[in-house]
């Protein structure tokens, strides 16, 4: 077996800028709103100005984060490479953020019903604009039809135990049965751990549907695809969560590593349906999860105005310890005779 390292350049340059500007942004107008109650006495005006403002922050929140998303994922791809050979796009700043702007937009307009398509356009513009050592092509394969079903589903099954547990407590207030309540708590429980497990299933199936990458070069064709049990996986997921949730946020640096871990190590590359590698997360010996929750604390203590700096160390802890690992290609062997004949 053959391993390849991945690395990366990821850092701040070009995009910090726009993340900060966001925050400041954010909390002028955050500021701005709060005399409102106090200049205006009339209620409906009052409530009038007050979603006026709340609308125009929203919109320019989602433009502000749009460009600077945009600029850090195309500066993060063109920093990418892989045993030391280059990744790079095409894809220009302002065609790239005016068309992940417009998805979102689309995405608000139509209520949510756009997203799995939405999804699916960024995707597949961003992967058939990049290039791999100058003659490597990706391709997104994942359909949005799958997608909307499943969120589709997943909503409808959270909007029938949301009424359900309303009707419940409704039922109880009206009988004014007080021994009832302790079955409204014990369901509400059940409810808190079904919604819970249908939210992690939807980021799970969501991430499984995203890595579906088609690579082709003039060396091979192959498929990038995450290969897991659906229940496993959400199994795990959840009991990640529990753990942070019991230790009060100290196990975050050890669930970062541990979540990466288990995803990355399920990515693996096919070739005519066979298993020919797979990617794989190799955890450094300087640095661990105290790090990475020192990075998590820096952001929160900041006020977020740390957090592309500590996105910078995640890149360059994760993905520096990446390793794509191929079978070895089979070797030529010319016998004697074959070199007398000829």
């Amino acid at each position: 077996m053959t391993q390849k390292r991945f690395n990366t350049a990821f850092s701040t340059n070009g995009w910090v800028g726009l993340y900060i500007v966001t925050i400041l942004v954010g909390l002028f107008i955050g500021l701005l709103r709060l005399p409102i109650p106090y200049i205006i006495s009339d209620v409906g005006t009052q409530t009038i100005l007050q979603f006026a403002t709340m609308l125009f922050q929203w919109l320019i929140t989602i433009l502000l984060i749009s460009a600077t998303a945009s600029k850090a994922v195309l500066h993060f791809i063109n920093t990418l490479s892989l045993d030391n050979k280059q990744f790079s796009t095409r894809l220009n700043y302002n065609a790239f953020f005016t068309f992940v702007l417009s998805n979102i937009l689309v995405s608000v307009f139509t209520l949510g019903l756009y997203v799995p398509w939405a999804y699916k356009s960024v995707a597949c513009k961003l992967a058939e604009s990049i290039e791999y050592d100058g003659d490597g092509r990706f391709r997104f394969l994942s359909l949005p039809s799958k997608l909307f079903i499943f969120i589709l589903v997943s909503f409808f099954i959270m909007l029938f135990l949301s009424v359900i547990l309303a009707l419940t407590l409704y039922l109880v207030i009206v009988s004014e049965n007080m021994v009832l309540w302790f079955l409204v708590f014990v369901f509400f429980l059940i409810f808190v751990v079904a919604f819970s497990a249908i939210i992690v299933m939807m980021h799970v199936f969501i991430l499984n549907w995203f890595i579906n990458i088609g690579f082709s070069s003039g060396k091979k064709s192959c498929t990038y695809t995450l290969d897991i049990d659906i229940v496993c996986a959400v199994m795990f997921y959840i009991g990640q969560l529990m753990l942070c949730f019991l230790t009060l946020g100290l196990y975050t640096g050890a669930y970062l590593i541990n979540m990466y871990e288990y995803f990355t190590n399920k990515i693996v590359e096919k070739q005519n349906g066979e298993v020919t590698g797979r990617l794989m997360f190799k955890r450094p010996s300087d640095k661990g999860a105290i790090f990475l929750l020192g990075q998590v604390i820096l952001s929160f203590l900041s006020l977020g105005f740390y957090r592309p700096f500590a996105y910078v160390e995640y890149a360059n802890f994760f993905i520096k310890n990446t390793y794509l690992e191929t079978k070895d290609e089979p070797e030529v062997i010319i016998l004697p005779s074959e070199q007398s004949a000829e």
